[in-house]
């Protein structure tokens, strides 16, 4: 059935035919909003909570659609106040969403959110590029300087200097003064990762 129709159905004074758009509805818009909330990142079950307020709303606001060819869009754009609805009401989505844009069918993510993704990917990729050619300077490094390589390692463990300390048998004093030369020494080695990163 043609969304159209449903209007017609929803905006009837007859109990049966309001029923009947209502489940019409459902029947034609279930599927694509499921798609739209699951790729926002809601899981199964938020999806079908914010499917059904989605819904609800729409049956609730029907009386002041006046355009039946607006109507799909209008749809659309309670569905996406519905998700932002969602996204203000639970923190742990606080940074997912600047800006939801979408067209009647619910396609197409806004510009900004595309440009977010790619920026993040960009980012990921820069970090575990920059992680592996750190490692590999460290691993040149050790070969010529294993005692100052095995020192770095620990603080890359988040091992304190006096935890070092005791491990190595120096004073902390020595210790700290051990690691920060140790530093230097390594810079050479891994000065190229951040270069070739930025």
């Amino acid at each position: 059935m043609e969304l159209e129709k449903v209007l017609n159905l929803l905006q009837s004074k007859e109990s049966p035919l309001r029923e009947k758009g209502a489940n019409e509805l459902h029947k034609i818009m279930y599927q694509p909003l499921m798609s739209f909330y699951r790729q926002r990142k809601l899981n199964k079950f938020e999806s079908e909570e914010v499917i059904f307020s989605s819904l609800l709303k729409i049956c609730n606001k029907i009386d002041t659609v006046k355009e039946p060819k607006k109507f799909r869009g209008w749809c659309w754009t309670i569905a996406r106040n519905t998700l932002i609805d969602h996204f203000r009401k639970y923190k742990k989505y606080e940074n997912e969403i600047a800006e939801i844009s979408i067209n009647e069918y619910g396609e197409e993510f806004s510009r900004l959110d595309k440009l977010k993704i790619v920026t993040r990917m960009n980012e990921e990729k820069k970090q575990k590029n920059t992680g592996q050619c750190v490692q590999l300077g460290l691993q040149e490094f050790a070969k010529g300087m294993p005692e100052r390589a095995f020192v770095i390692q620990m603080k890359l463990e988040n091992l304190t200097n006096l935890e070092i300390s005791e491990r190595i048998g120096r004073t902390l004093a020595a210790t700290k003064e051990y690691v920060s030369q140790s530093y230097k020494k390594l810079g050479p080695f891994i000065k190229h990762c951040e270069e070739g990163s930025e």
